[in-house]
């Protein structure tokens, strides 16, 4: 309710997922009707935001095992691709008059917390690079790694099947803390359709073992994870930056405007903008009064910089620090 307040949309898809979590392992052998709740209830939740998207393929692959153990490969297949089909469709019915109105903007629309520009926040790996010098040069790399933990904790989750099998909507947000945005609120609204999931399906009684070479996958994934977080940490930052002047605005303590040199360290031109981190917080972008708004290649420039409104403003009592994008 305070994510609501506060206008976090999340809350919408909760009560959908919810439902597609409830006993979502029955569809391998439930039959008419009754075996669309859980596929529409999950399209449903996709149109709403992108957070459940990620749970998809892990439902998609338990499926497929579920249902080829009963029935074979073929089939656990078939089925697999019947679920993906059917919440395919209820994410496209909502979507619908907007995909009919402008096909190229609707879809970079639902694609732009991946592909767009986004600034870099959250309490994940992230918050390494905007707080300490670890990094943070590359937002591609960070995007590298969460892929990489996504894909491996896929091949883990299928690999040791049905270990992970009650995590199945849970396991999936771990890699959304190695993303370029990675918010603790994204953890929390998977929380009640994670319990509903490991509260409803079903334990089999009879089942074969593990891949039995799951060790050697786990201990592939860890390692290929770890080189993933290892390049996005280690990366170097293109900017190099130093305080120069500072101005502040007399009674009210407050830092009004900065001066401040930066480096291009990079092969490519550069346009910066900036903004200040004060404690755990990123204010809004400051507005650029002095300096070149391009900045080539190995080139360096004095930039002077005023904030925007009195909000944006840091204490002169406590540290911050300028933050270029």
């Amino acid at each position: 309710i305070g994510y609501a307040v506060g206008g976090v949309t999340d809350f919408l898809f909760v009560p959908l997922l919810i439902g597609a979590a409830a006993g979502w392992d029955r569809f391998a052998w439930t039959r008419g009707p009754a075996a669309w709740r859980g596929p529409v209830l999950m399209g449903l939740a996709m149109a709403v935001k992108q957070t459940p998207w990620l749970i998809v393929p892990f439902v998609v692959a338990g499926i497929m095992l579920e249902s080829g153990r009963l029935h074979g490969w073929r089939h656990g297949i078939r089925d697999g691709v019947r679920y993906a089909g059917i919440a395919a469709a209820a994410f496209l019915l909502p979507n619908l008059p907007y995909v009919v109105e402008s096909p190229a903007a609707w879809l970079r629309g639902i694609l732009t917390p991946v592909l767009a520009q986004t600034v870099p926040a959250g309490q994940g790996l992230i918050s390494l690079s905007l707080s300490l010098p670890a990094g943070g040069g590359s937002l591609h790399d960070f995007t590298v790694a969460a892929v990489v933990v996504f894909v491996s904790i896929l091949a883990c989750y299928v690999t040791t099947y049905p270990v992970l099998k009650p995590a199945a909507f849970i396991i999936p947000s771990i890699v959304l803390f190695f993303s370029a945005r990675s918010f603790g609120s994204y953890l929390v609204m998977l929380i009640p359709a994670a319990i509903a999931a490991a509260a409803t399906v079903q334990r089999p009684q009879q089942w074969t073992a593990c891949w039995r070479h799951w060790k050697w996958m786990v201990f592939s994934a860890v390692m290929w994870c770890a080189l993933a977080v290892i390049a996005a940490l280690s990366s170097p930052s293109p900017l190099g930056m130093a305080i120069r002047s500072v101005r502040t605005t007399g009674q009210l303590a407050t830092i009004e405007q900065l001066t401040v040199t930066v480096t291009n360290n990079s092969a490519r031109q550069v346009r910066p903008a900036f903004t200040i981190e004060d404690g755990l917080s990123m204010t809004a972008f400051w507005r650029r009064v002095h300096g070149p708004p391009v900045l080539p290649a190995h080139q360096r420039a004095n930039y002077t910089i005023q904030a925007p409104s009195y909000f944006a403003m840091p204490s002169i009592g406590s540290g911050f620090q300028v933050l270029a994008f």
